[in-house]
C-alpha cells in the first residue's frame, strides 16, 4: 500500500470516526425533551443551618423563585433539564476549601441539562452527569476563581479573569461569547470569563443597585500589608499539617518542619524585597498571579509574573485581586440579597444544544424584572414573572418564488430530485434542509457570490443535510451538482464532501455510503478529486484524481460534478475529468436513501465552498 492511499484511508477513517460522533445524538438534538420535573416551588418553610451560617425562609424562597423563572424561561432542546437548589458550601466542600466559612450567605439555583441521554422503558434519561449549566444566586462570589493561597480565616480575596484581547484567537472567543447590545442582560454588568485550567468558560451578568459593582480591587500595598498576616498563616498551616500527618513520629516532623521553614525563609526575603521594590507605587491596583507561595519561595515577582530583578512585560495575563465591598458584605446575612449573579457555562457555540440555551437566556430571561423585583421593587409590584418570549420560540421560515427550473423538474417525471435554492431568501438556511453550527456559530446560509447568478448554498464548516427525502433513490440514476470557490480560496482546505447513504440501521449508522470530495488547487494549479465506497460487502479507497481547471486564480472556480449509478456500475466525473469508472463497484441492489455536504472547516474567510442546481435524475 502506497504513503498517498494509507493517508487517503486514515482520512476517511477519521471523517467516518467524526461523523458518527457528530451525529450520535441525532435522535434527539433537534428535540425540545424539556425538564425531568416542572418544580413551582412555593416557598421555604423552615430555616436551614450549614457551619456558621442560618439561612432564613426568605433567603430560601429566593431561590425557589430563581428555580420557578429559570424553568419559565429556557425549554432545554436536546438535552434534559433539572433543577438543583444550592447554598454556600460547607466546609471542605468545593475543592475542599477550608475557607468557605468566610463566604458571604449565598443562595441560588442551577439549572443542568444533561446531553448525553439513554432511554429507559421507553423515556430519555442522563446517561452521565455531563451537562450546560445555568445558575442564579444571590451574594455569590466567584469559587473557582479564589486566590486560596492568599486566603485566611478573616479575609476572602478571588479574581474575574479576563481574556488577552491583543491575541487574535481569544479575541474571536471573547467576541463570539459576549452578549450583544439588544439583549435586556446588556445594560447590566456583564462579562464573559475565559477557560482557566480546568474551569469552563463562563458567561456572566450581575444586578446590584444602581449598576454599582459589589466588589472592590485592592493596591499592591493592601496586598503587601495582606500577606505580612497570611505568609506566617500559611506556614502554620504547613506545619499542622505535618503534625497531623506524623502522630508519634518526632524525627519525620522535625525533618519537614525544619524544610518548610527553610522555604519560608526564601519566601519572606523575596516578599522584603517585594516592599522595598514597590513602596512608591502602594497605591496603584494590583494585579497578580493566584500563586504566591512558589512564586515567592523561587524569586518572581507576584505583580509581574517575572523574576523579582528582570525587566520586561509579563509573561502572563494577570488577574485583578479582589474581595467583597465590606458596606455590601455586613448585610448579606439580611433577607435582602445585595447583588444577584446570572452565570451559565458548559459548552461551545457550535454546539446547537448549548447555544439554543444560550439564546433562550440572553432573548427569553427577563433581567430587568429581576433586577426591580430586588432593587426597585414597585415597578413590578403585584406582576408575576413572564419570560420575554415563549421558550420554544422558533424563527418563522420565510421563502420565496422557485424558480421556473424548478417548477418544470416538478413535473418532470424523471427528474428525482432538484434544488437550486430560489425558495430560500439569501442570508437564510436553505429551506427544507439542515445545518449544523461551524466553529463560528454559524449556519450554512444561501448566497450569491459576486460574478455568480442565481442562489448558492454556502458552507465554511458545516454539514448540510437534506430534509428526509422519505423514499429511496431510483436504482439508476444521475446525481450532479455545481460548486464553485472564490478568487484565492485557502490552500490546504480538506475540501467539500458529497454523502450519498442508505440501508440506515439506526438513525446515525448506514451500511452503504459513497464520499466524494473535491478541492481545488492554487494559482491555477490543478484540483483533486477522490470517491470513497463503503457497503457491508466492500470498503474501497481509490487513488485521488487531478482535476484540471479548478483552482483558485479566477474570480469565481467553478466546477461540476456528476456521479452515475447504473447496477452496479458507477462512474464520477468532475467537469471533463472521469474521477472514477467501475462496473462492480457497488454490490447489486444497493440502496441509497439519503445525502448531505460537509466542509470541514473552522469557518475563516476565503474557504467558503458554494453548492447549487443539485439534481437527481431517474435512469433507466
Amino acid at each position: 500500500m502506497s504513503m498517498k492511499t494509507f493517508m487517503l484511508i486514515l482520512l476517511f477513517v477519521i471523517t467516518s470516526s467524526a461523523l458518527q460522533a457528530q451525529f450520535k445524538y441525532e435522535e434527539y438534538k433537534q428535540m425540545y425533551l424539556g425538564w425531568m420535573k416542572i418544580y413551582n416551588y412555593k416557598g421555604a418553610t423552615k430555616t436551614v443551618t450549614i457551619d456558621n451560617k442560618t439561612y432564613t425562609i426568605a433567603q430560601l424562597s429566593i431561590a425557589d423563585s430563581f428555580a420557578n423563572w429559570m424553568q419559565a424561561s429556557y425549554t432545554p432542546k436536546g438535552a434534559l433539564g433539572d433543577i438543583i437548589k444550592f447554598l454556600s458550601p460547607k466546609k471542605g466542600e468545593h475543592n475542599g476549601n477550608q475557607y468557605n466559612p468566610m463566604l458571604p450567605h449565598s443562595y441560588g439555583a442551577r439549572a443542568v441539562s444533561y446531553v448525553y441521554l439513554k432511554k429507559e422503558n421507553g423515556k430519555f434519561i442522563p446517561d452521565n452527569n455531563l451537562g450546560n449549566h445555568w445558575s442564579i444566586s444571590a451574594n455569590e462570589i466567584p469559587l473557582s476563581y479564589r486566590f486560596t493561597e492568599y486566603n485566611t480565616n478573616n479575609i476572602c480575596l478571588f479574581t474575574f479573569p479576563e481574556y488577552n484581547l491583543s491575541h487574535t484567537d481569544e479575541k474571536q472567543e471573547f467576541e463570539l461569547f459576549r452578549l450583544p447590545p439588544t439583549s435586556s442582560a446588556s445594560k447590566y454588568i456583564h462579562t464573559v470569563l475565559p477557560k482557566s485550567g480546568s474551569v469552563l468558560r463562563i458567561n456572566q451578568v450581575i444586578l446590584s443597585r444602581n449598576n454599582i459593582f459589589p466588589f472592590v480591587q485592592l493596591t499592591i500595598g493592601e496586598i503587601l500589608d495582606h500577606l505580612k498576616t497570611a505568609l506566617p498563616f500559611r506556614m502554620e498551616e504547613y506545619l499542622a499539617e505535618i503534625r497531623a500527618n506524623n502522630i508519634g513520629r518526632t524525627n519525620q516532623i522535625a525533618t519537614q518542619s525544619a524544610y518548610i521553614r527553610q522555604r519560608f525563609e526564601k519566601i519572606n526575603t523575596t516578599y522584603e524585597l517585594l516592599k522595598e521594590k514597590y513602596q512608591s507605587k502602594r497605591n496603584e491596583l494590583a494585579f497578580a498571579k493566584t500563586t504566591v507561595i512558589s512564586e515567592l519561595e523561587n524569586g518572581y515577582d507576584i505583580f509581574t509574573g517575572l523574576k523579582l530583578n528582570e525587566n520586561g512585560s509579563s509573561r502572563y495575563l494577570l488577574n485583578p485581586v479582589l474581595k467583597v465591598k465590606p458596606e455590601f458584605e455586613k448585610l448579606c446575612s439580611t433577607n435582602k440579597p445585595q447583588w444577584i449573579t446570572i452565570k451559565w457555562w458548559g459548552g461551545e457555540m457550535h454546539d446547537e444544544v448549548y447555544k439554543h440555551m444560550h439564546e433562550s437566556i440572553i432573548n427569553n430571561f427577563d433581567f430587568d424584572y429581576v433586577y426591580n423585583f430586588f432593587f426597585d421593587p414597585d415597578k413590578v409590584k403585584g406582576k408575576q414573572y413572564k419570560p420575554l418570549r415563549s421558550p420554544t420560540y422558533e424563527a418563522k421560515v420565510v421563502t420565496t418564488e422557485k424558480s421556473a427550473i424548478v417548477k418544470k423538474t416538478e413535473t418532470d417525471p424523471s427528474v428525482f430530485y432538484f434544488e437550486d435554492f430560489s425558495a430560500t431568501p439569501t442570508g437564510q438556511t436553505p429551506v427544507d434542509w439542515t445545518s449544523t453550527l461551524n466553529q463560528l456559530s454559524k449556519k450554512a446560509f444561501v448566497r450569491t457570490p459576486v460574478g455568480t447568478t442565481g442562489n448558492w448554498a454556502e458552507l465554511n464548516g458545516q454539514y448540510l443535510h437534506v430534509n428526509e427525502l422519505g423514499k429511496n433513490l431510483p436504482a439508476n440514476f444521475t446525481l450532479s451538482f455545481d460548486a464553485c470557490v472564490k478568487k484565492d480560496f485557502h490552500w490546504g482546505v480538506p475540501g467539500l464532501e458529497l454523502f450519498l447513504v442508505g440501508n440506515k440501521p439506526s438513525r446515525t449508522l448506514y451500511e452503504n455510503k459513497i464520499v466524494f470530495r473535491i478541492r481545488p488547487g492554487f494559482s491555477g494549479r490543478e484540483g483533486w478529486a477522490y470517491i470513497t465506497i463503503e457497503t457491508p460487502a466492500k470498503k474501497e479507497f481509490p487513488k485521488e484524481v487531478a482535476v484540471p481547471g479548478f483552482s483558485n486564480d479566477k474570480p469565481i472556480n467553478k466546477v461540476k460534478v456528476v456521479i452515475q449509478k447504473k447496477g452496479t456500475h458507477l462512474t464520477v466525473w468532475a467537469d471533463n475529468t472521469k474521477v472514477y469508472d467501475m462496473t462492480d463497484a457497488l454490490p447489486a441492489h444497493t440502496i441509497f436513501n439519503h445525502f448531505y455536504f460537509f466542509n470541514g472547516r473552522a469557518g475563516w474567510d476565503v474557504e467558503e465552498f458554494y453548492i447549487t442546481n443539485i439534481k437527481i435524475k431517474k435512469d433507466e
